[in-house]
C-alpha cells in the first residue's frame, strides 16, 4: 500500500542542487540519445597528472561546451 491517500500527488524536493543535477542528467541524456561525446584518440597508453596531451584539451573544450 503507498503512504499516500487518494488525490495526493508525490512533490518534488524544490533544492536548488536537486533542480540543476536533474537539468543536467536531461542534458546528457540527450547528449547519449544523439550518439554520445565523440572518441578521444591519443598515442599515449595512459595519461598522468600535469599532461598536456591534445586529447585533453579536445575534452575540457567538450565540457566546456556543456556548462554553458
Amino acid at each position: 500500500m503507498s503512504s499516500l491517500s487518494v488525490g495526493e500527488t508525490l512533490q518534488e524536493p524544490i533544492n536548488q542542487y536537486y533542480i540543476r543535477l536533474k537539468e543536467k542528467l536531461k542534458a546528457f541524456r540527450i547528449i547519449e540519445k544523439n550518439g554520445g561525446y565523440p572518441l578521444v584518440v591519443t598515442a599515449k597508453k595512459s595519461l598522468m597528472l600535469g599532461d598536456t596531451d591534445l586529447c585533453l584539451i579536445q575534452v575540457k573544450q567538450q565540457f566546456f561546451l556543456q556548462v554553458i
